[in-house]
C-alpha cells in the first residue's frame, strides 16, 4: 500500500518536474521558441534521473518494536437472581420429599455467594384432590425446602415460602406426563 501511494506520489512530482524543466530550460520563459532537440534533451536527462534513483534502495524504515500492554479481563459477575428464577424442584405424587438434592444444593451455594439476595419458594401440585389439600402440600413442598436450606447453612429470615397449590399449572393437567411437571417449586431472589 505504501509503495503504491509513493509510487503516485513519484509520478505527480515526476510529471511536474518535467512541465517545469521544458519551461525553464528550453527557453519558453525567456519566450525563445523551443526546438524538438532541446525538448527531448530536458526529457531525456530527467529519464536519466529516474533510472538513477530507482537503482538506489531508499533507507529502511525500522518499526518501533510493539509493546503489549497485558489485557485485563474482568469477569462478569452471575446473574444469581436470573439463574434462581429457572430452577425448579419436582416432586412425586402426594409426597414433599426432595428426591433429587442437586439442584437444591445449587441454591444453597448461590445464596452462600451472595448474602444480599432474599429468596421466595412457591410450592405448586397437579389437579389431584381438592383445592384445599393442594394448598396445604403445595405450602408442605416449599417448606421441606425451606428446611433444606436452612439445614446447610442458609439464615431462615432469608427465605420466604408460599403455596400455589393447583392454581398456577406450568401445563395442563391432561396427562400423567403434564401433571409430572406441575407437582414443583419454584424460586425468586431478591435483592435485600
Amino acid at each position: 500500500m505504501t509503495k503504491n501511494i509513493w509510487l503516485t506520489i513519484s509520478t505527480i512530482a515526476l510529471i511536474t518536474f518535467i512541465v517545469l524543466c521544458i519551461y525553464f530550460k528550453c527557453g519558453i520563459k525567456d519566450e525563445k521558441p523551443a526546438t524538438q532537440t532541446t525538448i527531448q534533451e530536458v526529457v531525456n536527462e530527467m529519464f536519466d534521473d529516474i533510472d538513477k534513483a530507482k537503482a538506489e534502495k531508499p533507507a529502511e524504515v525500522k518499526a518501533e518494536p510493539k509493546v503489549e500492554k497485558p489485557v485485563t479481563v474482568k469477569a462478569k459477575k452471575p446473574n444469581y437472581i436470573e439463574i434462581l428464577s429457572k430452577k425448579i424442584i419436582k416432586f412425586q405424587t402426594n409426597s414433599t420429599k426432595i428426591d433429587d438434592t442437586s439442584i437444591a444444593d445449587s441454591i444453597v451455594e448461590i445464596l452462600k455467594k451472595d448474602k444480599s439476595i432474599s429468596l421466595t419458594i412457591t410450592g405448586h401440585t397437579d389437579s389431584v384432590g381438592s383445592k384445599k389439600y393442594n394448598h396445604k402440600l403445595a405450602q408442605k413442598r416449599a417448606d421441606s425446602i425451606k428446611k433444606f436450606l436452612v439445614k446447610n447453612g442458609i439464615d431462615e429470615s432469608r427465605i420466604v415460602t408460599k403455596s400455589q397449590g393447583e392454581l398456577s399449572p406450568m401445563v395442563k393437567n391432561n396427562s400423567d406426563e403434564n401433571k409430572a411437571q406441575n407437582r414443583r417449586a419454584e424460586f425468586k431472589g431478591v435483592k435485600i
